[in-house]
């Protein structure tokens, strides 16, 4: 016998699209403390938890437009200055 577990609906966006943003902030919504990766340093693995890459996924992402020197149009969409 074989059972399947059933899956939630992916979370969506503004626009109703599933991004990978859409999904680390929904796993940093929902399980902030468990673990997202594991990286090497030195010898030495380390966890990184949703929340904490959720903060790095912001950083980049407002970071990106200051950087390409884009700003928002009134609908706000980049655009180039």
């Amino acid at each position: 016998m074989t059972t399947t577990a059933e899956r939630s609906p992916a979370p969506t966006g503004r626009t109703g699209t599933t991004t990978p943003v859409t999904r680390i902030r929904e796993h940093a919504r929902t399980r902030p403390d468990a673990v997202a990766l594991r990286d090497k340093h030195l010898g030495i693995w380390r966890e990184w938890t949703w929340t904490h890459y959720w903060d790095h996924v912001q950083l980049a992402g407002h970071a990106l437009p200051r950087k390409l020197h884009l700003t928002e149009d009134s609908y706000g969409r980049c655009k180039r200055e």
